[in-house]
C-alpha cells in the first residue's frame, strides 16, 4: 500500500494498493449493548466500516467481493512518524510499518451501495460478474476489548482506537482460524497471524 507521510500535516496517505488491504476512513461503532447480569463489558458492540474500491484494479475488487457473513477482519490504525525501530522482532518491525493499534472483527453483513444486502455474486447481460465498487460491511466487534479501548480513551490515556482505525485488511483462509478463541482481539495472536501473512 506504500504508506507514506504528508508533509507538512503529517498526516498517513496510501500512495500503492494491496489485494488483501483497503484503506478506510474509520470504523464507525453504531451500537453498544448493555452488559450481561454478572458482567462488566457490553454484551454486543456493532459497528461499520465503509469501502471504496473504486480506485482498485479489476483483480482486486474481485477478491473483496468474497468478502462474506462471519469473516474475520483485520482492523489496523496505521500512523507513520520520522522515528523507526531496528530489529527483525515482531512488535518492531509493525512500529516500523506504522502500525499502532490492531483489532479484529467479524462481518454481521454486506451492503451494497445502495445499503442493500449482497446475497450472491451478480451478472451482467454478457454472464460477466458485477463487483460493487462501493459497500460497507456491517461488523461485531469484540465486546470486551472495545469496553478497555473505551475506558483508556474517555481517561485519555490512548486515542480513540476505532475513530484511528485507517486500514482494512483481509484473513487469507491458511492463516489459523480465529473464530472460538476466547478473546477475539488478542494482541498476540491478531498480531502474529497478520504480520506472517501480509507486508503493508
Amino acid at each position: 500500500m506504500r504508506p507514506e507521510i504528508q508533509y507538512p500535516e503529517g498526516n498517513t496517505v496510501f500512495k500503492g494498493y494491496s489485494k488483501m488491504a483497503i484503506a478506510v476512513p474509520k470504523v464507525l461503532i453504531m451500537e453498544v449493548l448493555p452488559p450481561k447480569v454478572g458482567e462488566e463489558w457490553p454484551s454486543q458492540v456493532r459497528g461499520e466500516v465503509y469501502l471504496d474500491l473504486e480506485t482498485l484494479p479489476k483483480h482486486a475488487r474481485k477478491e473483496w467481493a468474497q468478502v462474506r457473513q462471519d469473516d474475520v477482519l483485520f482492523l489496523l490504525s496505521v500512523k507513520l512518524s520520522d522515528k523507526t525501530t531496528n530489529g527483525a522482532t515482531e512488535t518492531s518491525y509493525a512500529k516500523q510499518l506504522g502500525i499502532q493499534h490492531v483489532r479484529s472483527a467479524e462481518v454481521a453483513q454486506v451492503l451494497d451501495e445502495n445499503q442493500r444486502p449482497l446475497k450472491g455474486d451478480r451478472l451482467d447481460d454478457d454472464g460477466r460478474f458485477l463487483v460493487p465498487r462501493k459497500r460497507t460491511l456491517k461488523l461485531r466487534l469484540d465486546a470486551k476489548q472495545w469496553n478497555e479501548d473505551n475506558a483508556l480513551a474517555v481517561a485519555g490515556k490512548i486515542e480513540d482506537v476505532y475513530d484511528s482505525i485507517n486500514v482494512v485488511v483481509r484473513r487469507r483462509s491458511e492463516v489459523f482460524d480465529l473464530h472460538g478463541t476466547s478473546v477475539l482481539t488478542s494482541r498476540k495472536i491478531i498480531s502474529r497471524a497478520f504480520l506472517s501473512q501480509f507486508r503493508i
